[in-house]
């Protein structure tokens, strides 16, 4: 098990342990001591519990915003459970778009080579801490009061600041979870490269003005996204022999890097390879890669795994329903593609699509 999984099971282990603890050693006994409005207290707990997933996603943006703002960013976008307000050529725009993170994201432009991201990182715990300790108070001066309509209120506070303490654990752990989190952010953080590859990646994938970022020798998570930008830009000239010299940099430094940013990069290569080489080199270069990645490119919802699937299972395993279940997910897949890249990945996938359609003329294969 990689450890990225493991600190997943583990978070949420803790998040369900925080739960039961609050619901069973506060709540129960509070409700149990109001019995007589018993039977509006599920629904009670259910309108808290939607409330404070919503107040807390919204707490945790203004946490971005302003720490944004310290550390001296233009805000380009805010996206909150899908919402996302946008701007292009100055004027905000809103759209409905797919977000990196537990209930959204917000998105920076570098204002100069001084902007830091670090506050954005720590001022979403600061105001959660604020939120927890206001809860605690409202909860010691009216759960005891015999106003039930007070009682309720205290007890809404702590059900919201729970759901609170849930969502910024999730987010403040130092690793790569299902989303990537303040608290890993805030390790890469720690070195400086990885600060200017951030901006660099801010301005390729978000500026108004196009904006052609360096090629990192030193390989971390953040320069990593970095340099694929150029493996796009060289895969869009034709430039393939220095795009596989990307990747395979990127590749050679699996320890630096996390579980899916090491993957994407071998399905990058390996679509390079099945497109433009033999397929038998393809093959035995397929051979090489360890199951466990087979079976992440075979599961993973991005764009550079599908098209990569696409193509083993179209001229390696034969396999048209696999080729079906691509089609299937790439419209979700490139919901989550920025948009600058969004363009050249349907134009890769339809590279693909098509190399299989030639193979398979029989097949019935449509986007």
């Amino acid at each position: 098990m990689k450890k990225e999984d493991a600190a997943s099971l583990i978070v949420y282990a803790v998040m369900i342990g925080l739960a039961l603890f609050v619901g069973l050693g506060i709540i129960r006994p509070v409700f149990a001591a109001n019995a007589s409005v018993g039977g509006n207290q599920y629904a009670f707990a259910i309108i808290s519990v939607i409330i404070g997933v919503f107040i807390n996603a919204i707490l945790l943006e203004v946490g971005h915003i302003l720490g944004g703002l310290i550390g001296k960013y233009r805000i380009h976008s805010v996206n909150i459970f899908g919402f996302c307000f946008h701007k292009k050529s100055g004027k905000t725009h809103f759209a409905f778009r797919m977000f990196d993170g537990l209930t959204g994201e917000t998105k920076f432009l570098p204002k100069s080579e001084k902007s830091n991201p670090r506050p954005a990182t720590l001022l979403p715990v600061l105001l959660y801490l604020i939120e927890l300790v206001a809860a605690i108070i409202l909860y010691a001066l009216i759960s005891t009061n015999v106003d039930v309509d007070l009682v309720w209120l205290s007890i809404g506070a702590i059900i919201v600041a729970s759901i609170g303490g849930m969502m910024t654990l999730y987010n403040i752990v130092p690793f790569k979870l299902d989303a990537i989190t303040d608290g890993y952010r805030l390790t890469l953080f720690a070195k400086k490269i990885n600060i200017i590859a951030y901006n660099e990646l801010m301005l390729a994938e978000n500026g108004d003005e196009p904006f052609t970022p360096r090629i990192f020798e030193e390989i971390t998570d953040f320069t990593a996204e970095v340099n694929l930008i150029s493996v796009y830009r060289n895969i869009k000239e034709k430039k393939f022999a220095e795009a596989e010299t990307i990747l395979t940099n990127i590749i050679a430094n699996e320890a630096k890097t996390s579980n899916s940013t090491h993957n994407r990069a071998i399905a990058q290569l390996l679509f390079l390879k099945i497109m433009n080489e033999p397929l038998e080199d393809a093959k035995a270069y397929y051979a090489t890669i360890p199951t466990s990645i087979h079976r992440f490119i075979a599961n993973d919802l991005s764009m550079p795994s599908l098209r990569a699937y696409v193509l083993i299972a179209g001229l390696m395993d034969d396999a048209q329903g696999e080729i079906m279940y691509c089609l299937d997910r790439k419209k979700k897949a490139i919901k989550y593609t920025a948009p600058g890249i969004a363009e050249i990945e349907n134009s890769l996938f339809k590279e693909a699509l098509d190399k299989v359609k030639v193979a398979h003329p029989d097949w019935k294969l449509e986007q």
